[in-house]
Order: C-alpha cells, then structure tokens, then sequence
C-alpha cells in the first residue's frame, strides 16, 4: 500500500516537473524568502500606497506556505504597491498563495496598468468568508467560499485586449470573462493589495507570488519557484508522500 502511494506520488510529481508549460515566460516572482523580516517598504521596489496614507506590509517566518521559508503578513491598515517597468500587454497571468485568518475584516487587491489607481482591471476582496471579485460596475460578485486558516491559490488570466479575466482558485475556474472594472487599463504595470485605513482587524498572509506572460497553469506548480525556494518544494513533495 505504502509502495503503491510513493509510486503515485513520484507520477505526480514526474508530471508536474514534466508537463508542457511556458514557466519561463515569467517575468516577475517573489516568494518572500529571500527578503529580510520586518516592513516590506523599500525592499524589491515594493512601496507603501501614500496616497491611503497606508502603512507597509511585513515579511515574516512563523506563517509561510507549506510551514517552511517566509510569507508576507498584510495587517489593519495596511497596503503595499509593485510596479513593473515595461510593457506588459496582451494576455498575462497573475499567480499566489494566500491565507485568512480572521473572519470580521476585509482584504483587497488592484491589478491594471497606466498611472497606479483605484479603477483597476481586475479588482478581488475577500468579506468575511466570501471571495468577491468585480465583473464590469458589478463590484460584489461572489466567486468562492475561502475557509479561514487555509491556504488557497490564486489563478488569474487578463486579457487586456478584449478586457476581460478568468479566475481559478486551487486549480477551479471561479470566474468566466469577467469584464474589467475599468477598461482604459492597457497592461499589467502594477499590482497592489491590502486594507482600507478603517479596517483596523486583519490578518493575510501572501506567499509564492508569480506574474507572466501567456495564461500560465492555474494548478500550483512546484517547479515554477525559484532555487531558492527548494525548502518549499521539498515541503510539497513531503505533503505528497504523506
């Protein structure tokens, strides 16, 4: 029995490493690892929303995807904001693990492109234990049912052609075509998240970021974190022997 799991678990994995996707048409990703503990601001170009008057986020270790490595802890009051020079249009995808751990509290995130604004393409919340995304001027569209203290996965694809996302959430799509909250987005050039300055309650964690070209795989792929994120992938291959 235990000789018939490993040999599963070792397809598995062989299928992961080996499956056709264009993982090096990512262009950005950020594990955490490798930054030091403390506020998030001024590391890897990441910066406070100023103009919320929000405080940074913190890279922490007690919580982090697959109990090894860092995460990024996103408090009451908290928002942080990563730009990306250059132009990326088209289709992109926008990949990351996160975690809720209080129910009364809210958490936001604002994808979309020309100057960093509230009028995001893609715009997700998570209210208590709804994940709510936009679809248009349709701000509150509930998408799936997070359970708090869990890891969950986030998958989205935008085209900023025909101005619509789709959205997986451990490897199920959630959301079909939606429509950008606002269409005069041209390209992916910033991605920011956090909490409202009112809402003093919040515990978030954010881990394995990765941003690319193309749709990418909405199933969390252990290869396509960097080497120094060999801790966690060891700690997924553990999960699967399990």
């Amino acid at each position: 029995m235990v000789h018939s799991k490993l040999m599963i678990s070792s397809l598995i994995l062989a299928s992961w490493l080996f499956m056709p996707v264009s993982y090096a048409e990512i262009w950005y990703r950020e594990d955490f690892d490798n930054l030091a503990n403390g506020n998030i601001v001024g590391q890897d170009t990441w910066a406070a929303v100023v103009h919320w008057k929000a405080k940074g986020a913190n890279v922490q270790g007690d919580i982090a995807f697959g109990n090894i490595g860092k995460s990024l802890l996103v408090g009451g009051g908290e928002m942080v904001v990563r730009k990306f020079p250059g132009a990326h249009a088209d289709i992109q995808h926008v990949s990351l693990h996160s975690r809720k751990e209080i129910k009364a509290s809210q958490m936001i995130w604002y994808l979309g492109g020309g100057p960093v604004r509230w009028g995001a393409g893609t715009v997700f919340t998570i209210k208590g234990g709804k994940l709510k995304s936009t679809d248009g001027k349709d701000w509150d569209v509930d998408i799936f049912e997070i359970k708090h203290g869990e890891w969950n996965y986030y998958h989205i694809v935008m085209n900023f052609k025909t101005k619509e996302f789709d959205f997986y959430v451990d490897g199920k799509k959630v959301a079909d075509d939606f429509k950008f909250r606002e269409p005069d987005n041209p390209s992916l050039d910033w991605f920011f998240f956090g909490s409202h300055p009112d809402h003093a309650v919040l515990e978030v964690y954010i881990d394995n970021i990765s941003i690319g070209t193309g749709e990418g795989n909405p199933n969390f792929h252990p290869d396509k974190m960097p080497v120094s994120s060999s801790r966690k992938l060891a700690a997924v291959w553990a999960k699967l022997k399990s």
